[in-house]
């Protein structure tokens, strides 16, 4: 079964668990040393840090209701594994919701703090383009389902 994702043809019928976890592991390892090693001789280039000039949100408009509401009304219906529940559900169920995630939106803020259980991410590896050979974790890309 193929599907096509940004004008790229993939094949989704080819098993995900071609390669393991702690190969993904070497390979990014490997890759991030590779990496040092050929810039290990670069000059360490000193980046002035102005502390006024560094931009801070001292100060905002709290989000609304009804901007919630409609945020929400005009997402696109699309659903991550790590959904708690089916994105439909929310939109229709909107005006429940609404007040909950201004509130929390609004605490976040105030408190500089976010929710650990939002901070999840789910990746699928994809090919970079079709055709390319898929043994090697060098021609795959990192796809995040969560939006």
């Amino acid at each position: 079964m193929a599907q096509t994702f940004w004008g790229h043809d993939v094949d989704l019928s080819r098993s995900r668990d071609d390669h393991t976890a702690d190969e993904f592991a070497t390979f990014f390892t490997d890759k991030v040393a590779s990496v040092r090693a050929s810039t290990a001789t670069t000059p360490l280039y000193d980046v002035p840090y102005n502390y006024r000039a560094t931009p801070q949100l001292t100060e905002w408009t709290a989000v609304t209701v009804e901007e919630v509401e409609k945020l929400i009304g005009s997402a696109p219906t699309k659903t991550c594994q790590l959904d708690p529940v089916p994105t439909w559900f929310v939109k229709d169920m909107r005006s429940l919701l609404s007040p909950f995630v201004a509130l929390l939106f609004n605490a976040s803020l105030v408190s500089g703090c976010f929710p650990s259980e939002f901070k999840q991410v789910a990746i699928c590896p994809l090919l970079k383009k079709s055709g390319l050979d898929a043994g090697g974790q060098c021609r795959i890309c990192r796809f995040s389902l969560n939006y």
